[in-house]
């Protein structure tokens, strides 16, 4: 349905990409998120508003996962939203992120879906709080930014937890090459999931 003025607000502050190709991947995100009925809020968003907020103050570790809860609160108001199917993904700094804010409300989401995560401050071990949700993870054998030697440790992990769980490692991918193609995938594998399996499994382990 159309826009609220509460959504509006967010959507006026939230810029596009300055490059073409950037807004190209974004424009692609969006109508592929809805061209299959999802409502996009996350990721690809909290980095400019955390620097809108307070660029002297901002906190890595806080701001940007307090910033995204803002923006799901707010779309759950707005719209008519299925709360066992919300979903995280997000690419490089907004894949870092996706792992923590997991980890920080473990119980918000039905899947998670990092792609190519810069991720540094937490440690595979940390995944035993989330070892019910499903996560799909991308990653470029040939990223220069985030190399696959920082994210396998994750995908080990899952494994060896039996987490249920996706690791597509892309041979010749670079850090963004990865991205578009496997989007597709991404949103394949969340239409499988929500957040009441999550619930199921975890009564059965109790």
């Amino acid at each position: 349905r159309p826009m609220t003025s509460a959504l509006a607000s967010i959507k006026q502050r939230v810029h596009a990409p300055r490059t073409e190709r950037g807004r190209l991947w974004l424009s692609g995100i969006v109508y592929f998120t809805i061209s299959r009925a999802f409502v996009m809020a996350g990721a690809a968003v909290y980095s400019v508003i955390k620097t809108q907020l307070n660029p002297a103050t901002h906190n890595m570790s806080t701001t940007p996962a307090r910033d995204v809860m803002n923006v799901l609160r707010l779309v759950k108001k707005e719209y008519t939203i299925d709360a066992d199917r919300v979903y995280l993904m997000g690419h490089s700094m907004g894949g870092g992120g996706t792992l923590p804010l997991a980890l920080k409300y473990p119980d918000e989401w039905a899947a998670l879906g990092p792609i190519a995560p810069a991720i540094f401050s937490h440690r595979p071990a940390e995944l035993e709080k989330i070892k019910s949700t499903p996560v799909i993870m991308v990653q470029g054998a040939k990223d220069p930014l985030v190399r696959p030697e920082i994210v396998r440790p994750w995908a080990e992990q899952m494994k060896r937890l039996e987490m249920t769980h996706e690791y597509i490692e892309v041979a010749d991918g670079d850090h963004g090459s990865v991205v578009a193609p496997n989007v597709p995938k991404i949103f394949d594998f969340f239409d499988k999931h929500a957040r009441k399996e999550k619930k199921s499994a975890e009564k059965t382990d109790r």
